[in-house]
Protein backbone atom coordinates (compact mmCIF):
# COMPACT_ATOMS: atom_id res chain seq x y z
CA UNK A 1 0.00 0.00 0.00
CA UNK A 2 1.25 3.35 -1.09
CA UNK A 3 1.23 6.16 1.75
CA UNK A 4 0.77 9.40 0.16
CA UNK A 5 3.46 12.03 1.41
CA UNK A 6 0.31 14.47 2.56
CA UNK A 7 -0.87 11.64 4.88
CA UNK A 8 2.37 10.66 6.34
CA UNK A 9 2.45 14.62 7.38
CA UNK A 10 -0.89 14.66 8.75
CA UNK A 11 -0.42 11.35 10.82
CA UNK A 12 2.49 13.52 12.02
CA UNK A 13 0.57 16.31 12.75
CA UNK A 14 -1.94 14.25 14.46
CA UNK A 15 0.77 12.33 16.94
CA UNK A 16 2.45 16.06 17.44
CA UNK A 17 -1.26 17.16 19.31
CA UNK A 18 -1.57 14.08 20.84
CA UNK A 19 2.03 14.69 22.46
CA UNK A 20 1.61 17.83 23.26
CA UNK A 21 -1.99 17.64 24.53
CA UNK A 22 -0.37 14.91 27.38
CA UNK A 23 2.35 17.54 27.80
CA UNK A 24 -0.20 20.51 29.05
CA UNK A 25 -2.47 17.97 31.36
CA UNK A 26 1.28 17.10 32.77
CA UNK A 27 1.86 21.09 33.04
CA UNK A 28 -1.36 21.57 34.89
CA UNK A 29 -0.88 18.42 37.24
CA UNK A 30 2.71 19.90 38.41
CA UNK A 31 0.64 23.14 38.46
CA UNK A 32 -2.17 22.08 40.52
CA UNK A 33 0.42 20.03 42.70
CA UNK A 34 2.55 23.13 43.32
CA UNK A 35 -0.60 25.48 43.80
CA UNK A 36 -1.93 22.58 46.11
CA UNK A 37 1.48 23.21 47.75
CA UNK A 38 1.61 26.36 47.81
CA UNK A 39 -1.90 26.71 49.17
CA UNK A 40 -0.73 24.12 51.90
CA UNK A 41 2.26 26.78 52.90
CA UNK A 42 0.19 29.35 53.25
CA UNK A 43 -2.37 27.70 55.16
CA UNK A 44 0.76 26.08 57.41
CA UNK A 45 1.88 29.98 57.80
CA UNK A 46 -1.91 30.68 58.16
CA UNK A 47 -2.45 28.20 60.91
CA UNK A 48 1.35 29.49 62.62
CA UNK A 49 0.16 32.94 62.33
CA UNK A 50 -3.48 31.61 64.13
CA UNK A 51 -1.45 29.75 66.87
CA UNK A 52 1.08 32.90 67.61
CA UNK A 53 -2.14 35.15 67.42
CA UNK A 54 -3.43 33.24 70.18
CA UNK A 55 -1.15 32.82 71.90
CA UNK A 56 -0.30 36.51 71.82
CA UNK A 57 -4.02 37.07 72.89
CA UNK A 58 -3.77 34.68 75.76
CA UNK A 59 -0.78 36.94 76.70
CA UNK A 60 -2.28 39.68 76.71
CA UNK A 61 -5.20 38.33 78.22
CA UNK A 62 -3.69 36.67 80.76
CA UNK A 63 -1.23 39.94 81.23
CA UNK A 64 -5.09 42.08 81.05
CA UNK A 65 -6.07 39.37 83.56
CA UNK A 66 -3.22 40.23 85.82
CA UNK A 67 -3.45 43.89 85.32
CA UNK A 68 -7.06 43.29 86.30
CA UNK A 69 -6.30 41.53 89.43
CA UNK A 70 -3.29 43.81 90.65
CA UNK A 71 -5.78 46.81 90.51
CA UNK A 72 -8.20 45.26 92.08
CA UNK A 73 -6.03 44.33 94.62
CA UNK A 74 -4.61 47.72 94.78
CA UNK A 75 -8.27 49.11 95.08
CA UNK A 76 -9.48 46.35 97.77
CA UNK A 77 -5.84 47.31 99.20
CA UNK A 78 -6.15 51.05 99.03
CA UNK A 79 -10.25 50.93 100.10
CA UNK A 80 -8.92 48.71 103.01
CA UNK A 81 -6.49 51.33 104.10
CA UNK A 82 -9.04 54.19 103.91
CA UNK A 83 -11.16 52.26 105.80
CA UNK A 84 -8.58 51.55 108.23
CA UNK A 85 -7.70 55.37 108.36
CA UNK A 86 -10.85 56.33 108.79
CA UNK A 87 -11.49 54.04 111.56
CA UNK A 88 -8.68 54.99 113.17
CA UNK A 89 -10.28 58.72 112.78
CA UNK A 90 -13.40 58.12 114.59
CA UNK A 91 -11.81 56.06 117.48
CA UNK A 92 -9.22 59.85 117.88
CA UNK A 93 -12.20 62.22 117.85
CA UNK A 94 -10.69 64.37 115.07
CA UNK A 95 -13.34 65.99 113.06
CA UNK A 96 -14.02 66.40 109.46
CA UNK A 97 -13.20 70.10 110.38
CA UNK A 98 -10.01 69.46 111.59
CA UNK A 99 -8.84 66.99 108.87
CA UNK A 100 -9.80 69.37 105.83
CA UNK A 101 -7.99 72.01 108.14
CA UNK A 102 -4.61 69.78 108.39
CA UNK A 103 -5.02 69.58 104.49
CA UNK A 104 -5.29 73.06 102.96
CA UNK A 105 -2.97 73.93 105.65
CA UNK A 106 0.02 71.62 103.90
CA UNK A 107 3.11 74.01 104.92
CA UNK A 108 2.46 74.03 108.22
CA UNK A 109 5.23 72.64 110.63
CA UNK A 110 4.60 69.47 112.23
CA UNK A 111 6.50 69.66 116.05
CA UNK A 112 8.03 66.80 117.69
CA UNK A 113 4.94 65.04 119.00
CA UNK A 114 3.27 64.95 115.06
CA UNK A 115 6.55 63.63 113.89
CA UNK A 116 5.67 60.58 116.60
CA UNK A 117 2.44 60.52 116.00
CA UNK A 118 2.84 60.30 111.81
CA UNK A 119 5.67 57.92 112.39
CA UNK A 120 3.72 55.60 114.20
CA UNK A 121 0.70 55.72 111.57
CA UNK A 122 3.01 55.03 108.89
CA UNK A 123 4.82 51.54 110.57
CA UNK A 124 1.09 51.13 111.16
CA UNK A 125 0.21 51.09 107.60
CA UNK A 126 3.24 49.95 105.62
CA UNK A 127 0.82 47.59 103.12
CA UNK A 128 -0.75 50.88 101.69
CA UNK A 129 1.21 51.32 98.36
CA UNK A 130 2.60 54.66 97.38
CA UNK A 131 1.83 56.46 100.24
CA UNK A 132 4.77 55.86 103.11
CA UNK A 133 7.51 57.21 100.50
CA UNK A 134 5.40 60.30 100.37
CA UNK A 135 4.72 60.07 104.47
CA UNK A 136 8.59 59.79 104.81
CA UNK A 137 9.29 63.01 102.62
CA UNK A 138 6.87 65.14 104.78
CA UNK A 139 7.79 63.70 107.76
CA UNK A 140 11.50 64.92 106.94
CA UNK A 141 10.61 67.98 105.12
CA UNK A 142 8.75 68.72 108.08
CA UNK A 143 5.41 69.46 106.43
CA UNK A 144 1.81 68.38 107.08
CA UNK A 145 0.46 67.25 103.47
CA UNK A 146 0.39 63.56 102.78
CA UNK A 147 0.75 62.51 106.27
CA UNK A 148 -2.65 64.60 106.89
CA UNK A 149 -4.29 63.66 103.97
CA UNK A 150 -3.46 59.94 105.39
CA UNK A 151 -3.77 60.07 108.87
CA UNK A 152 -4.53 63.04 110.57
CA UNK A 153 -2.81 63.95 113.52
CA UNK A 154 -5.05 62.46 116.64
CA UNK A 155 -5.45 65.75 119.16
CA UNK A 156 -5.64 63.32 121.99
CA UNK A 157 -2.88 61.74 121.38
CA UNK A 158 -0.94 64.78 120.71
CA UNK A 159 -2.36 67.04 124.19
CA UNK A 160 -1.24 62.88 126.19
CA UNK A 161 2.14 63.31 124.72
CA UNK A 162 2.19 67.01 125.74
CA UNK A 163 1.58 66.20 129.41
CA UNK A 164 3.89 63.60 129.41
CA UNK A 165 6.89 64.94 128.35
CA UNK A 166 5.95 69.23 128.74
CA UNK A 167 7.78 71.23 131.86
CA UNK A 168 4.65 73.68 131.64
CA UNK A 169 2.42 69.96 132.03
CA UNK A 170 4.18 68.53 134.73
CA UNK A 171 3.67 72.03 136.65
CA UNK A 172 0.13 72.45 135.44
CA UNK A 173 -2.70 72.56 138.34
CA UNK A 174 -6.19 73.02 136.75
CA UNK A 175 -7.76 72.44 140.42
CA UNK A 176 -6.19 75.10 142.17
CA UNK A 177 -7.44 77.30 144.45
CA UNK A 178 -7.63 81.24 142.88
CA UNK A 179 -4.50 83.19 143.26
CA UNK A 180 -5.95 86.09 144.75
CA UNK A 181 -5.93 84.88 148.22
CA UNK A 182 -2.71 83.86 149.93
CA UNK A 183 -4.68 81.92 152.19
CA UNK A 184 -6.10 79.45 149.81
CA UNK A 185 -3.20 79.03 147.87
CA UNK A 186 -1.39 77.36 150.62
CA UNK A 187 -0.50 73.37 150.50
CA UNK A 188 -2.93 72.15 153.09
CA UNK A 189 -6.25 74.07 151.62
CA UNK A 190 -8.38 71.75 149.60
CA UNK A 191 -10.49 73.13 146.73
CA UNK A 192 -12.85 76.17 147.91
CA UNK A 193 -16.54 75.50 147.55
CA UNK A 194 -17.74 79.34 146.61
CA UNK A 195 -21.37 78.87 147.99
CA UNK A 196 -19.14 78.44 151.54
CA UNK A 197 -17.58 80.77 153.62
CA UNK A 198 -13.69 80.79 154.02
CA UNK A 199 -12.08 82.28 156.60
CA UNK A 200 -8.82 82.13 157.44
CA UNK A 201 -7.38 82.66 160.90
CA UNK A 202 -3.37 84.48 160.95
CA UNK A 203 -1.23 85.18 164.64
CA UNK A 204 1.94 86.84 164.54
CA UNK A 205 4.56 84.79 166.76
CA UNK A 206 8.71 85.20 166.49
CA UNK A 207 8.42 87.71 163.77
CA UNK A 208 6.41 85.38 161.70
CA UNK A 209 2.92 85.89 159.99
CA UNK A 210 1.97 82.78 159.97
CA UNK A 211 -1.83 81.25 158.92
CA UNK A 212 -2.63 78.85 162.19
CA UNK A 213 -5.88 78.04 160.70
CA UNK A 214 -8.50 77.85 158.08
CA UNK A 215 -12.44 77.28 158.22
CA UNK A 216 -14.67 76.62 155.22
CA UNK A 217 -18.10 77.00 157.03
CA UNK A 218 -21.43 76.12 155.48
CA UNK A 219 -24.41 77.93 156.54
CA UNK A 220 -27.00 76.09 155.45
CA UNK A 221 -25.92 73.05 157.85
CA UNK A 222 -24.36 75.70 160.48
CA UNK A 223 -21.06 73.27 160.26
CA UNK A 224 -17.83 73.61 158.74
CA UNK A 225 -17.11 71.31 155.55
CA UNK A 226 -13.91 70.78 156.43
CA UNK A 227 -10.90 72.69 158.14
CA UNK A 228 -7.04 72.99 157.61
CA UNK A 229 -3.88 73.81 159.04
CA UNK A 230 -0.17 73.02 159.21
CA UNK A 231 3.02 72.02 161.29
CA UNK A 232 6.43 72.92 160.94
CA UNK A 233 9.08 72.88 163.46
CA UNK A 234 7.44 76.09 164.95
CA UNK A 235 3.56 75.61 164.33
CA UNK A 236 3.94 72.01 166.19
CA UNK A 237 5.41 73.08 169.31
CA UNK A 238 3.61 73.41 172.60
CA UNK A 239 4.26 76.43 174.73
CA UNK A 240 0.99 77.51 175.94
CA UNK A 241 -2.48 75.91 177.64
CA UNK A 242 -5.21 75.32 176.54
CA UNK A 243 -7.87 78.65 176.73
CA UNK A 244 -10.96 77.40 176.81
CA UNK A 245 -12.31 80.75 175.34
CA UNK A 246 -15.46 79.88 173.27
CA UNK A 247 -16.97 82.12 171.17
CA UNK A 248 -17.91 82.59 167.62
CA UNK A 249 -16.14 82.85 164.95
CA UNK A 250 -15.21 87.11 164.60
CA UNK A 251 -14.63 86.34 160.52
CA UNK A 252 -17.65 85.03 160.00
CA UNK A 253 -20.53 87.11 159.65
CA UNK A 254 -23.10 86.48 162.76
CA UNK A 255 -26.16 86.08 159.63
CA UNK A 256 -24.49 82.97 158.08
CA UNK A 257 -25.75 80.93 161.07
CA UNK A 258 -24.19 81.72 163.91
CA UNK A 259 -23.62 79.17 166.82
CA UNK A 260 -24.32 80.12 170.51
CA UNK A 261 -23.19 78.04 173.47
CA UNK A 262 -26.85 77.09 174.04
CA UNK A 263 -27.13 75.52 170.80
CA UNK A 264 -24.59 72.81 172.12
CA UNK A 265 -26.10 72.50 175.61
CA UNK A 266 -28.19 69.33 177.15
CA UNK A 267 -27.67 67.17 173.60
CA UNK A 268 -25.69 64.37 175.04
CA UNK A 269 -22.96 65.37 172.82
CA UNK A 270 -19.58 66.76 173.65
CA UNK A 271 -18.09 69.99 172.23
CA UNK A 272 -15.61 68.20 170.03
CA UNK A 273 -12.79 70.23 168.16
CA UNK A 274 -12.09 69.40 164.37
CA UNK A 275 -8.89 71.03 164.69
CA UNK A 276 -8.01 69.96 168.50
CA UNK A 277 -6.74 72.35 171.45
CA UNK A 278 -3.50 70.50 171.21
CA UNK A 279 -3.22 71.06 167.87
CA UNK A 280 -2.30 74.92 168.06
CA UNK A 281 -0.65 75.09 171.40
CA UNK A 282 2.46 77.08 169.64
CA UNK A 283 0.95 80.12 171.09
CA UNK A 284 -1.91 81.76 173.02
CA UNK A 285 -3.69 83.34 170.33
CA UNK A 286 -3.17 80.37 168.21
CA UNK A 287 -4.99 77.95 170.79
CA UNK A 288 -7.79 80.57 171.03
CA UNK A 289 -9.03 80.48 167.65
CA UNK A 290 -9.51 76.80 168.24
CA UNK A 291 -12.45 77.45 170.22
CA UNK A 292 -14.60 78.98 167.95
CA UNK A 293 -17.75 77.82 166.99
CA UNK A 294 -17.08 77.23 163.75
CA UNK A 295 -14.22 74.53 164.54
CA UNK A 296 -16.71 72.74 166.86
CA UNK A 297 -18.84 70.01 166.17
CA UNK A 298 -20.78 67.42 168.50
CA UNK A 299 -19.27 64.12 168.66
CA UNK A 300 -20.46 61.02 171.39
CA UNK A 301 -18.13 61.57 174.50
CA UNK A 302 -17.26 58.15 174.30
CA UNK A 303 -15.53 58.70 171.13
CA UNK A 304 -14.19 61.90 171.76
CA UNK A 305 -12.54 61.38 174.73
CA UNK A 306 -11.31 58.14 173.73
CA UNK A 307 -10.80 56.48 170.25
CA UNK A 308 -11.02 60.14 168.37
CA UNK A 309 -8.47 61.57 170.98
CA UNK A 310 -6.02 59.17 170.75
CA UNK A 311 -5.62 59.30 166.81
CA UNK A 312 -5.13 62.90 167.40
CA UNK A 313 -2.50 62.63 169.40
CA UNK A 314 -0.98 60.22 167.12
CA UNK A 315 -1.23 62.72 164.68
CA UNK A 316 0.74 65.62 167.00
CA UNK A 317 3.61 63.05 167.69
CA UNK A 318 3.55 63.09 163.97
CA UNK A 319 3.49 67.28 163.79
CA UNK A 320 6.56 67.52 166.72
CA UNK A 321 8.95 65.35 164.03
CA UNK A 322 9.28 68.32 162.06
CA UNK A 323 11.21 69.59 164.94
CA UNK A 324 13.98 66.85 164.78
CA UNK A 325 14.08 66.90 160.90
CA UNK A 326 11.93 63.66 160.18
CA UNK A 327 9.67 65.43 158.28
CA UNK A 328 9.79 69.68 157.08
CA UNK A 329 6.51 70.24 156.93
CA UNK A 330 3.28 68.10 157.50
CA UNK A 331 -0.28 69.57 155.83
CA UNK A 332 -3.34 68.62 157.37
CA UNK A 333 -7.02 68.79 156.76
CA UNK A 334 -9.74 67.56 159.03
CA UNK A 335 -13.37 67.51 159.75
CA UNK A 336 -16.68 65.41 160.00
CA UNK A 337 -18.41 64.17 156.75
CA UNK A 338 -21.30 66.38 156.43
CA UNK A 339 -22.70 64.27 153.34
CA UNK A 340 -23.48 61.66 155.82
CA UNK A 341 -25.12 63.01 158.53
CA UNK A 342 -26.17 60.53 161.66
CA UNK A 343 -29.95 60.42 161.09
CA UNK A 344 -32.74 59.14 163.32
CA UNK A 345 -30.48 58.03 165.80
CA UNK A 346 -30.55 57.59 169.54
CA UNK A 347 -27.62 56.74 171.45
CA UNK A 348 -27.06 53.98 174.21
CA UNK A 349 -25.05 55.44 176.47
CA UNK A 350 -25.26 59.37 177.82
CA UNK A 351 -22.57 62.01 177.85
CA UNK A 352 -20.59 64.04 179.83
CA UNK A 353 -23.90 65.91 180.44
CA UNK A 354 -25.56 63.00 181.24
CA UNK A 355 -28.04 63.14 178.39
CA UNK A 356 -28.79 60.81 175.80
CA UNK A 357 -27.75 61.48 172.22
CA UNK A 358 -30.14 61.92 169.99
CA UNK A 359 -30.50 63.07 166.11
CA UNK A 360 -33.64 63.97 163.73
CA UNK A 361 -34.60 62.22 160.40
CA UNK A 362 -32.09 65.02 158.77
CA UNK A 363 -29.13 64.61 161.25
CA UNK A 364 -30.06 67.47 163.47
CA UNK A 365 -29.39 67.52 167.64
CA UNK A 366 -32.04 69.00 169.63
CA UNK A 367 -29.94 72.07 169.75
CA UNK A 368 -29.84 72.14 166.20
CA UNK A 369 -26.54 70.97 165.30
CA UNK A 370 -25.67 68.80 162.34
CA UNK A 371 -24.14 65.37 163.76
CA UNK A 372 -21.77 63.24 160.97
CA UNK A 373 -21.70 60.06 161.18
CA UNK A 374 -17.97 60.22 160.34
CA UNK A 375 -14.83 62.66 160.67
CA UNK A 376 -11.61 62.27 159.00
CA UNK A 377 -8.43 63.51 158.70
CA UNK A 378 -5.68 63.64 155.54
CA UNK A 379 -2.44 64.59 155.75
CA UNK A 380 0.46 65.30 153.49
CA UNK A 381 4.07 65.75 154.45
CA UNK A 382 6.49 67.14 153.00
CA UNK A 383 10.61 65.86 153.20
CA UNK A 384 13.43 67.09 150.64
CA UNK A 385 11.00 67.86 148.22
CA UNK A 386 9.19 64.63 148.77
CA UNK A 387 5.43 63.73 149.61
CA UNK A 388 3.68 61.28 151.40
CA UNK A 389 0.14 61.37 152.04
CA UNK A 390 -2.14 59.30 154.25
CA UNK A 391 -5.86 59.69 155.58
CA UNK A 392 -8.24 58.62 158.16
CA UNK A 393 -12.01 57.91 157.51
CA UNK A 394 -13.45 56.82 160.93
CA UNK A 395 -17.30 55.89 161.81
CA UNK A 396 -18.49 58.42 164.94
CA UNK A 397 -19.21 55.43 166.84
CA UNK A 398 -20.05 55.31 170.61
CA UNK A 399 -18.12 51.53 170.35
CA UNK A 400 -15.01 52.45 169.35
CA UNK A 401 -12.23 51.15 171.51
CA UNK A 402 -10.74 53.00 173.98
CA UNK A 403 -7.11 52.51 174.02
CA UNK A 404 -6.59 51.73 170.35
CA UNK A 405 -3.43 50.08 168.76
CA UNK A 406 -1.45 50.73 165.94
CA UNK A 407 -4.19 47.94 164.04
CA UNK A 408 -6.90 49.56 165.62
CA UNK A 409 -5.81 52.56 163.89
CA UNK A 410 -5.13 51.01 160.49
CA UNK A 411 -8.52 49.87 160.12
CA UNK A 412 -9.51 53.08 159.01
CA UNK A 413 -6.80 54.35 156.82
CA UNK A 414 -7.33 55.29 153.30
CA UNK A 415 -6.28 57.11 150.80
CA UNK A 416 -6.77 60.51 150.06
CA UNK A 417 -8.75 59.10 146.81
CA UNK A 418 -10.78 57.31 148.79
CA UNK A 419 -11.50 60.06 150.98
CA UNK A 420 -12.22 62.55 148.16
CA UNK A 421 -14.36 60.41 146.69
CA UNK A 422 -16.45 59.72 150.25
CA UNK A 423 -16.31 63.20 151.28
CA UNK A 424 -16.72 64.92 147.52
CA UNK A 425 -13.70 67.15 148.75
CA UNK A 426 -10.51 67.76 146.74
CA UNK A 427 -7.60 67.87 148.97
CA UNK A 428 -4.51 68.94 148.26
CA UNK A 429 -5.56 70.79 145.29
CA UNK A 430 -2.99 73.37 145.71
CA UNK A 431 -0.50 70.45 144.55
CA UNK A 432 1.04 70.02 140.84
CA UNK A 433 -1.46 67.96 139.65
CA UNK A 434 1.40 64.58 138.68
CA UNK A 435 2.12 64.79 142.47
CA UNK A 436 -1.42 64.88 143.36
CA UNK A 437 -2.25 62.58 141.23
CA UNK A 438 0.80 59.90 142.72
CA UNK A 439 0.83 60.61 146.43
CA UNK A 440 -3.25 60.60 146.77
CA UNK A 441 -3.90 57.26 145.13
CA UNK A 442 -1.40 55.41 147.60
CA UNK A 443 -0.34 55.64 151.11
CA UNK A 444 3.00 53.91 152.16
CA UNK A 445 2.70 53.20 155.81
CA UNK A 446 6.12 52.90 156.61
CA UNK A 447 6.31 56.42 156.32
CA UNK A 448 4.67 57.25 159.41
CA UNK A 449 6.15 55.97 162.87
CA UNK A 450 3.36 54.08 164.97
Amino acid sequence: MKILPQTLAFVFLIVFIISCSEDVDSLSSIDDAEFSSCSSVESSSSITKSSDDKKSSSSKKETNKNKSSSSKKESDKSKSSSSKNESGKGKSGSSVEEFEENESSSSSKIDSTDVESTESSESSSDSQPDTSASGDESVSSGEDVESSESEPVNPSEEDSSASGGSSDAKTANVNANDKDDPAAIRMEMPHLDRASFFAAHWVDVDNRHIMNLAIEWNSSIRHANWTSFSWDSLTSQTGTDRSNTWGWDPIVPKDLGEVKEVDHKNDGFDKGHLIASADRRYSKDANEQTFYYTNISPQFSSFNQNFWARLEAKLQEWGALTQNGTFDTIYVAKGGDTHLPLIDFTGSRAGSDKKIPTTDSKGFSVGGMLVPSYYFAALLALKDGKYNAIAFYVPHSEDLVKSPSKNDFLKYVVTVDYLEATTGIDFFCNLPDDIETDVESKVDIETWPW
